[in-house]
């Protein structure tokens, strides 16, 4: 190509993005600043090439209905974000998507806008998710910004037109678009990264959970799936902690109305070409596929409307499921009799008020505490020590930390927490399942009032809490928990090694990494807690 060539390549191409950006922001927020929701989570959705959240190129939510739709779940923070370009966000945002932080005109650019967003709020979880273009976004973007999870929905793995023709997939609908995205990243200096290479080229500190839904009818979708998928399980080889499912699902709605909507967006084209050549003219090509895709929706319907949703699974991550190491289960269990327990309760006073100055001090007042929120104060978090929290709560970071035999069975659990729980009046927290059965859960009522509160664990009947008492259950289990009264409730959290694993074998088996034993090892054998800013849950 010569230099005038490429020079006017390169201003058709600015214009080309300058004229589709000109139809709307470029991210759109929906933030709740009054902590009424229930989660602190942010969701980060990509939309796809027609700017919405699903449903083809014929449909889908808006953004602004996502967005809401989101925090109505019990998302705090919900961030849409759009490429008006179609450039599957390999050419950014442009500038000023992030107000005054330029997000640039680079994948890296806008990782960078939403990763200084997320420093700024703090959320506690980061989910994203897209469809089609949006799918590969929120992938790509999800490992980049280490997010909890990345969902998307009949991704593109592979962008590069010779990759795809390579790999023998079928012509699609965006064929034209990522020919015109090769001519960009051929005069703009930019890589047309696959996922597969996002994956294999991800750090070993990414913890992100891949999640991929394609429908088996989508012969395309399910290889490309697959691609990702054997990128994940050769990673999976070096970093097991690289977490990832992969849903091939043919009785997947979304992935049916995607296909449907396809294939209208196909008929529709078909008959605008057969418009174009003689006027009048139809397509005799567009009449099955506008049948078929009256079909498949007719058929979607009836499905959703026969649907009954299963039982929610006992155990939010199989990875951590130690069924067959800690047999049977039950949701709700009867208090070991162990000495340290009874400490707790003898000291119950002591600990309501640690927990009052603690909540205090971090902004959650308990007396006369506004409806519908919860709080909590962290003290130890995954076998590590926040130092700040102990602090403000020097006897109890005592009590959890001196006694040999607590500080074995407790506060040494790589996946346990002890914290103050702050339990607004007025709040429902959606049910919820913990990360695994290695553990048991002990709630202390420090504060616990007079009416409808409640914890209702897998299917057995809902228990109150009482001062100076100790409930204990099984959190992996389905559970959920509301005070519906006119005043807080207070509890202190504190999570047990399970009495299955009562040796130093047992718990180094169960544990996935090298540094969760170490952490373990240094707490039982010297004493040494790692630091940590993290709250827990």
């Amino acid at each position: 190509m010569q230099d005038g060539d490429e020079t006017r390549l390169r201003a058709a191409l600015n214009e080309e993005v300058r004229v589709r950006r000109k139809g709307g922001a470029a991210v759109l927020r929906h933030y709740m600043d009054d902590r009424a929701h229930s989660c602190e989570t942010m969701v980060i959705a990509f939309g796809g090439l027609q700017q919405h959240i699903g449903g083809g190129h014929s449909g889908g939510m808006p953004p602004h209905e996502f967005v809401r739709s989101c925090t109505k779940a019990g998302a705090r923070y919900a961030l849409f974000v759009r490429d008006a370009s179609r450039s599957w966000y390999c050419r950014g945002l442009g500038d000023g998507a992030f107000g005054d932080a330029a997000a640039g005109d680079t994948f890296e650019s806008m990782v960078a806008g939403l990763r200084a967003e997320i420093d700024r709020l703090a959320p506690a979880r980061v989910v994203t998710i897209g469809s089609s273009m949006g799918g590969y976004a929120a992938i790509r973007a999800g490992i980049a910004l280490n997010a909890d999870r990345a969902v998307a929905f009949s991704p593109q793995v592979l962008l590069h037109p010779d990759e795809r023709r390579g790999a023998a997939l079928e012509p699609m609908h965006f064929d034209e678009l990522l020919s015109w995205l090769r001519l960009a990243a051929s005069a703009e200096g930019f890589a047309m990264r696959s996922l597969v290479e996002a994956v294999r080229e991800a750090p070993p500190s990414i913890f992100t959970a891949v999640e991929v839904h394609v429908g088996a009818s989508e012969h395309g979708d399910v290889y490309e799936a697959e691609r990702l998928q054997a990128a994940v399980d050769e990673r999976l080889g070096r970093i097991v902690a690289f977490e990832r499912i992969l849903v091939i699902d043919p009785t997947s709605v979304y992935a049916r109305l995607e296909l449907a909507a396809m294939r209208v967006t196909d008929a529709i084209g078909l008959q605008a070409k057969a418009a174009k050549r003689a006027k009048g003219a139809c397509s005799r090509a567009s009449i099955p596929l506008a049948l078929e895709a009256y079909e498949m929706l007719t058929a979607v319907v009836a499905d959703v409307g026969a649907y009954a949703a299963p039982p929610p699974a006992p155990n939010a991550r199989g990875a951590l499921d130690l069924a067959q190491v800690l047999g049977e289960r039950r949701p709700n269990c009867p208090l070991p009799p162990a000495p340290y327990l009874q400490r707790f309760i003898g000291r119950a006073e002591l600990l309501l008020g640690q927990a009052c100055d603690a909540l205090h001090a971090d902004g959650y007042g308990v007396s006369g505490a506004g409806a519908g929120d919860w709080s909590d104060v962290g003290l130890y978090y995954n076998g590590r020590q926040n130092v700040a929290n102990t602090q403000r709560a020097p006897f109890t970071s005592k009590l959890l930390r001196s006694d040999e035999a607590l500080r074995r069975d407790a506060t040494s659990c790589p996946f346990g927490s002890a914290y103050f729980s702050l339990l607004r009046p007025g709040t429902r927290l959606a049910a919820h399942c913990g990360p695994t059965n290695g553990r048991l859960r002990a709630h202390l009522g420090l504060v616990v009032p007079e009416g409808d509160c409640c914890i209702r664990c897998g299917d057995e009947p809902p228990r109150r809490w009482a001062e100076g008492e100790i409930l204990l259950f099984d959190d992996s289990f389905d559970h959920e928990v509301w005070n519906l009264t006119k005043h807080p409730r207070v509890v202190l959290i504190v999570d047990l090694w399970h009495p299955g694993l009562d040796t130093d074998a047992k718990r180094l088996a169960a544990l996935q990494t090298d540094a969760e034993r170490e952490c373990y090892l240094g707490v039982v054998d010297r004493d040494e807690y790692q630091m940590t800013t993290e709250r827990g849950h």
